[in-house]
C-alpha cells in the first residue's frame, strides 16, 4: 500500500558540478558563485535536500560539496549538444550516426541521474516540447491535438516549486520513495530515490506531465500517475517472467526431442538385433566384440574401429534459455560419460529444468533490479513514462519531453569578478550546514589560482590513496627527503642535456626521459614554472590490425595526408605559471575498476596521469607526452575527446576515428593536437 506524504518546497538556486561518464571536477571558480546564496539561506530547500538524503549524511554533503564548485559556462555544449545529437524518448535508427547517439544519450541520462541540482537551478532554462508519441512515433490518440494547442514548445517560467512525496515498497531496494516536483502549479516531473547497500542512487525524468487547468489537489493526481507506473512495472515483470519460461521450456523441449529420438532409435536396433539373433543356428556363432571370430571382414573391421559413433554421445551447445541473466546449464559441460545412457542423460535433463523453472522468478526478479540500478541506461525504468498510452487520468494534461537548454540566453552566470562575500554574511552559516567543516574552501590571502591548484593536488592524492593518510604520509616524507630532491634534480639535469635536435641518440634519450617522467610525476607537476613544451609529433590514432595482419581500423588517406602535410612547430610552449587549473576523469577508464585515468588542464594543454590499482600499492604514472592545441579557437572538453579516445582505442571504432577527424578537429574547431615533451627552462632566453 503505497504511502503518501506532501510536503512543500520553494526555491531552488544553485550551481553544481557536472558529473558524466564520470565524476569531473573543476576548479576555475575560487568562490561560491553568488547564486548560491539563495539556495542556501533557503529552508525549505534544506527540507528537500534533507528528504531525499535521509539516511546518508555523508553522501549529501559530498554531492553538494561537488556541486557548489561548478562553473556553469563549461557544461553549455556537453547537454546542448547531446540533446541536437539525441532525445532519450524516441529509439534510435541503425545507422552510422549511432553510436553518437548512443553517447550522447548516455551524457543526457547521467545528468538525470547525477546533476539533477544543476538541472532544477537552471530549470528556466530548459526547454520542453510537446509530446505525443511512444518511442515509434505512434500518437497517443487522446493527444492528437497539437494544433489546438498555442505552444508546442514551452517553459517553466518560475522555478520555486512544491513537492509530493510517495514512499513505494521497498521491494530489493533499503529505500523506494517517488517525488513528484510541481511547478507553476500545473506542471509535474517525476523524481526517483532508491538507496541500496548504503548508496543512494536518484534519477529527474525528462517528461513532464502538464495539467489543462489547475487542481486543488495536487496528489491525487501524482498518485494516479505513480499507481500506473506501478501497474507497468508487475506488467512488464510478468511479461518478462512468460518470455524467460517460454525461451527455457522451447529449450528444454528442443533437447528432450533430440533424447527420445536416440532412445527410440536405440530401442528399433535393440529389436532388430534381437530377430537376427533367433534366426542363428548357433548362439555360439553371433558376432560381437565377445566374439569377433563369428564376424565377417568387414562386420570385424566396424567393430574394432575406435572412431565409430556409441549412442548417447550426440550432444549439441543448446542452452536451456535465452532470457538474459538466468544460470543454466550448458549440457556439453555436463559431466557424463561418452557411453551414457540416454535415458539417464533425459532424467538429468529434466531434473535441471525443473530447477530453473522453480527459480525463474528469482531470477528475474534479480535481473530486472539490475536493470533499474543501472540509471545512465536507456532502459524501460528510464523510459517509463514514455509511452502513456494506456493511463487512464483523472485529468486532462498534456505530456512534454526535454527538447533543449540554453544557458546563456537569460541565464544569471556573471562574467564579472566574484566579490568576497561579507564575514557576517548569513550565507556562510547556511553554507556550513551543508559543508564538512573539514573542508576549507578558501584559506586566507589564497589567490584564485593557487586555490585551484591547492583542489587539484587535493583530488590526486584522493585518487591515489583515498584516506590512508598514513600512506600518504610516507610518500611525502620519502619524496620530499633533502637527498631525494638532489638526486632528481641531478638525474633530470643528465636527460636535459641529451635532449637535442643535434644528439644522434635522441631516440634513445627520449626512451631515457619516459621512464624518468613516469616515475616522478610530483616532481614534473609541482616545476611546471621552470618548463617548456618541446613539440615531438603532431597527434592521429595508430592503424589497428586483425589477427591476420589486416587493417581493421584506420584514419582516411586523407586525414592522414593532412597530418602528413604539418609543419613541425618551431617555437616551445611556455606555460605563465605553476598553477593547475583543473582535473577529471576520463572516460577511458570509465567502465574499469583496476586504474583511473586522470586529465589535467593547464592552459590549451592537457597533462594525462594514471593510477593503478592492480598491485597491492598503487602505482601512479605520468603521460611524458602532453596533449597540446596550438590552433584551437575552443575551449578544450576533456569528455569530448576523452570519449573519442576511448572508443577509437578500447574499442577500435571506425566511428570514432571518423569524428576525431571531422568533429573533434574540423567542427569543434579544435584542430590537431600536438604531443609535446617537458624541457628545461632556457633561464638566459
Amino acid at each position: 500500500m503505497l504511502k503518501k506524504k506532501l510536503l512543500i518546497l520553494a526555491t531552488l538556486p544553485t550551481s553544481f558540478v557536472f558529473i558524466s561518464c564520470s565524476g569531473i571536477y573543476n576548479f576555475y571558480e575560487s568562490q561560491p558563485k553568488p547564486e548560491n546564496k539563495s539556495l542556501l539561506k533557503n529552508a525549505k530547500f534544506q527540507e528537500f535536500v534533507n528528504s531525499v538524503f535521509s539516511t546518508n549524511e555523508l553522501q549529501k554533503q559530498d554531492y553538494i560539496s561537488n556541486q557548489i564548485n561548478l562553473n556553469l559556462p563549461t557544461l553549455t555544449s556537453e547537454l546542448k549538444y547531446s540533446l541536437i545529437f539525441s532525445r532519450p524518448y524516441f529509439n534510435m535508427s541503425r545507422d552510422e550516426y549511432r553510436e553518437t547517439r548512443q553517447n550522447s544519450r548516455f551524457t543526457i541520462h547521467s545528468y538525470l541521474s547525477k546533476n539533477w541540482l544543476f538541472l532544477l537551478e537552471n530549470i528556466d532554462k530548459l526547454s520542453f516540447i510537446f509530446n505525443p508519441y511512444t518511442g515509434r512515433f505512434v500518437k497517443n490518440a487522446d493527444e492528437e491535438k497539437i494544433n489546438l494547442l498555442k505552444d508546442n514548445k514551452i517553459r517553466i517560467s518560475n522555478k520555486n516549486f512544491d513537492f509530493v512525496k510517495i514512499d513505494r515498497e521497498a521491494d530489493q531496494f533499503d529505500k523506494n520513495s517517488v517525488y513528484y516536483l510541481i511547478f507553476d502549479k500545473n506542471k509535474f516531473i517525476r523524481f526517483t530515490a532508491f538507496e541500496t547497500n548504503n548508496e543512494l542512487k536518484t534519477k529527474l525524468d525528462f517528461n513532464m506531465f502538464v495539467l489543462e487547468d489547475q487542481i486543488a489537489d495536487n496528489f491525487s493526481f501524482a498518485n494516479a500517475i505513480e499507481n500506473w507506473v506501478k501497474t507497468e512495472e508487475q506488467k512488464y515483470f510478468k511479461d518478462k517472467l512468460e518470455s524467460a519460461r517460454e525461451n527455457l521450456t522451447e529449450d528444454f523441449e528442443e533437447k528432450k526431442a533430440e533424447l527420445e529420438e536416440q532412445i527410440a532409435r536405440f530401442k528399433s536396433q535393440s529389436q532388430q538385433s534381437n530377430l537376427d539373433s533367433e534366426d542363428e543356428e548357433d548362439e555360439g556363432n553371433f558376432c560381437s566384440l565377445d566374439n569377433l571370430n563369428a564376424c565377417s571382414p568387414e562386420a570385424r573391421d566396424f567393430l574394432l574401429n575406435p572412431n565409430r559413433r556409441a549412442f548417447g554421445r550426440t550432444q549439441r551447445n543448446v542452452s536451456a534459455t535465452n532470457f538474459q541473466d538466468v544460470s543454466v546449464t550448458n549440457f556439453q559441460d555436463l559431466p557424463t560419460d561418452q557411453n551414457q545412457d540416454p535415458n539417464l542423460e533425459l532424467a538429468e535433463l529434466e531434473k535441471k529444468y525443473n530447477q530453473d523453472l522453480s527459480n525463474l522468478e528469482n531470477t528475474v526478479k534479480n535481473q530486472i533490479f539490475n536493470e533499474k540500478n543501472d540509471l545512465t541506461a536507456a532502459n524501460f525504468f528510464s523510459n517509463i513514462t514514455t509511452d502513456i498510452s494506456t493511463f487512464n487520468s483523472p485529468y486532462k494534461f498534456h505530456k512534454y519531453s526535454l527538447y533543449s537548454i540554453d544557458l546563456e540566453k537569460g541565464s544569471d552566470i556573471s562574467t564579472k569578478p566574484e566579490q568576497l562575500p561579507e564575514k557576517d554574511s548569513p550565507f556562510l552559516g547556511d553554507y556550513s550546514r551543508f559543508i564538512d567543516e573539514k573542508l576549507d574552501i578558501k584559506i586566507k590571502n589564497e589567490t584564485p589560482e593557487e586555490f585551484n591548484n591547492r583542489r587539484v593536488f587535493e583530488y590526486i592524492f584522493q585518487t591515489i590513496w583515498q584516506n590512508n593518510e598514513s600512506k600518504k604520509v610516507q610518500f611525502f616524507n620519502s619524496y620530499y627527503a633533502k637527498e631525494n630532491i638532489e638526486k632528481l634534480e641531478s638525474q633530470w639535469k643528465n636527460i636535459q642535456e641529451k635532449l637535442t635536435n643535434t644528439n644522434p641518440d635522441f631516440e634513445s634519450a627520449i626512451q631515457e626521459y619516459n621512464t624518468f617522467v613516469e616515475t616522478n610525476w610530483l616532481f614534473i607537476l609541482e616545476r611546471l614554472d621552470k618548463l617548456r613544451l618541446d613539440f615531438y609529433k603532431w597527434y592521429s590514432f595508430p592503424d589497428q590490425f586483425d589477427e591476420n595482419g589486416n587493417i581493421k581500423v584506420a584514419h582516411s588517406d586523407e586525414f592522414k595526408q593532412l597530418v602528413k602535410d604539418q609543419e613541425d612547430l618551431t617555437e616551445p610552449f611556455y606555460y605563465a605559471n605553476k598553477f593547475l587549473e583543473s582535473v577529471s576523469e576520463g572516460d577511458t577508464s570509465r567502465f574499469v575498476s583496476n586504474y583511473k585515468d586522470l586529465y589535467i588542464l593547464k592552459q590549451n594543454t592537457l597533462i594525462n596521469l594514471r593510477v593503478d590499482y592492480s598491485t597491492s600499492e598503487p602505482k601512479v604514472s605520468l603521460n611524458p607526452f602532453v596533449y597540446h592545441f596550438p590552433k584551437t579557437k575552443n575551449k578544450i572538453s576533456v569528455k569530448v575527446l576523452t570519449e573519442i579516445f576511448h572508443q577509437a582505442l578500447y574499442h577500435a571504432s571506425e566511428e570514432a576515428y571518423r569524428d576525431f577527424e571531422n568533429d573533434f578537429v574540423k567542427k569543434f574547431r579544435y584542430n590537431l593536437p600536438a604531443q609535446m615533451f617537458f624541457k628545461e627552462k632556457d633561464e638566459k632566453k
